[in-house]
């Protein structure tokens, strides 16, 4: 069994260097996609986010690459606003057509976001692509065009901004682009989400329709983003701002299904997501349906926050998972990559791998050292089966209360020589090496180290550098020789506090 190596919470995508910068977040709005109808290029992930910085006095989207399945990336280039001469500025979308639109071929890349002027006048949804995997980039369409860059929630606002668009296609396989609408307010509609349909592969846009249109002056949907089910229904996630109050704004995410991705009941919220417990997801919701898990696929949710049963804010270090097509019970996910809710997290984003089973999860980090926000990508398997600490035999140890652990439960107070979790039922199909990650926590100021017992022979010491806090995970992983049946993995304490939520095995 070799030594067990931290995962340091994703890989490095972009760290903003903090005196080009000119916002203090330096970085969000991650964006990524894994390519599948890109032929020789399937398998690679491009990213690109919003960056606080000006490229040649002008604000643009970034593209990188990773061709190691996000081990490590690479600048690819920099897509400026050549239409307008505005910038490029916020809410970057990236989409490879599944198929010919058009007279756009299949793996064709369209990336698409809100350019606006160095004043702030106006709000333009514009759309570009690209035909060599992210090289280079043309201006294709312009989406819509809406009033100044100004984002007021409060009620008596007047602001006609648009913001967020995302792409998906209909049940016709036209090209749609859902996004968000500040111009309806003198009908009683804080903030609309709306779209508008191509039936040309985006070279020209139909009428705005409303999806979630909600007359109550009150209100703010936003951030919408749209999969397609199995079962050819059409499930979305977005944002409602300004609930439960403009005072205590949880800004939960709420789900809508439509039969055909275009015909939403604009006049009806929605239902809000909700575990059992009464856990909930806040603010930039990204959804998406992945063929993994079971029968019916899984569709994941993620958000830049939890809501707790009671209504306060926890950080966001766990996506909502559902299998049965987005009825019944959603469960909760680890997340690879984990941030401070006050400081990053907005707005994050995830795709699959081209055999759907390991999950890419881009978001924007913080980094404390120059109080600016990194890109980061970590990894999740989809195939692991996941072994909660508080089920397994624990000896000198204590179970405690989480409402980040994916249990709802962890265990914790390592303190005496003998302290021990013992996983007894660790079942794997064949005798092999299997890979072992652990979800902990250690918000000591110095590495804490156990000891990792397999089928009671082979030991190994597994170290668990610090965290940010009691409450913030990360994974640290290995590598172990398993036996065809039944095994028994044991920690034992040796040096240090830690907190384990849970282990995962997989091949």
């Amino acid at each position: 069994m070799k030594n067990v190596w931290n995962s340091s919470n994703g890989s490095l995508v972009i760290a903003p260097d903090p005196t080009k910068t000119y916002a203090d977040s330096g970085s969000a709005y991650a964006r990524i996609i894994c390519l599948k109808n890109s032929g020789a290029n399937n398998g690679t992930l491009l990213c690109t986010l919003e960056l606080y910085a000006y490229v040649n006095e002008e604000t643009v989207w970034p593209i990188y690459r990773s061709s190691d399945n996000g081990e490590t990336w690479q600048f690819v280039t920099h897509v400026r606003d050549t239409q307008y001469g505005f910038g490029n500025k916020y809410q970057p979308v990236l989409y490879e057509l599944p198929q010919q639109l058009g007279d756009l071929p299949a793996g064709t890349l369209l990336l698409s976001g809100v350019s606006i002027p160095k004043d702030g006048s106006s709000t333009t949804i514009t759309v570009y692509l690209s035909k060599d995997c992210g090289d280079s980039w043309n201006y294709l369409s312009t989406v819509d065009q809406g009033g100044p860059a100004i984002c007021d929630a409060s009620l008596g606002a007047d602001t006609t901004s648009i913001w967020e668009p995302f792409f998906g296609l209909d049940k016709w396989d036209n090209l749609v682009c859902y996004y968000s609408d500040e111009r309806q307010k003198k009908h009683g509609i804080h903030q609309a989400l709306v779209h508008r349909i191509s039936a040309d592969g985006g070279l020209t846009w139909g009428e705005m329709v409303n999806d979630v249109a909600l007359i109550n002056n009150n209100d703010r949907p936003g951030m919408i983003t749209v999969t397609k089910l199995p079962n050819g229904k059409y499930f979305a996630a977005y944002e409602v701002v300004n609930r439960p109050s403009m005072a205590n704004n949880l800004g939960p995410v709420y789900c809508k299904f439509s039969d055909d991705g275009v015909t939403w009941n604009p006049d009806e919220i929605g239902t809000q997501l909700l575990m059992d417990d009464g856990a909930g997801l806040g603010a930039a919701p990204y959804c998406k349906w992945f063929p993994a898990g079971g029968p019916n696929g899984m569709i994941i949710v993620s958000a830049k926050w939890s809501i707790t049963p009671d209504g306060n804010k926890t950080d966001g270090q766990s996506f909502f998972v559902n299998y049965n097509l987005g009825e019944g019970n959603w469960e909760r996910l680890p997340m690879a990559v984990t941030y401070d809710q006050d400081l990053a997290g907005y707005s994050q984003s995830f795709d699959t791998s081209l055999d759907n089973s390991i999950l890419f999860q881009a978001t924007c980090v913080e980094n404390l050292s120059t109080n600016r926000n990194e890109i980061r990508v970590g990894t999740r398997p989809l195939n692991a089966i996941r072994y909660e600490a508080e089920q397994a035999v624990l000896h000198n140890v204590q179970i405690l209360s989480s409402m980040d652990a994916s249990g709802g439960e962890e265990v914790g107070r390592f303190l005496e020589a003998d302290s021990s979790i013992k996983f007894e039922k660790i079942n794997v199909p064949i005798s092999g090496i299997y890979e072992l990650n652990i979800r902990y926590s250690n918000g000591t100021s110095e590495e804490s180290v156990q000891m990792v017992r397999v089928n009671e022979e082979k030991t190994s010491l597994v170290s668990y550098p610090v965290t940010a806090n009691w409450s913030r995970y990360l994974w640290a992983s290995c590598s172990v020789s398993l036996n065809e049946g039944v095994n028994a993995i044991q920690f034992i304490a040796h040096y240090g506090e830690v907190e384990i939520d849970c282990i995962e095995v997989y091949s």
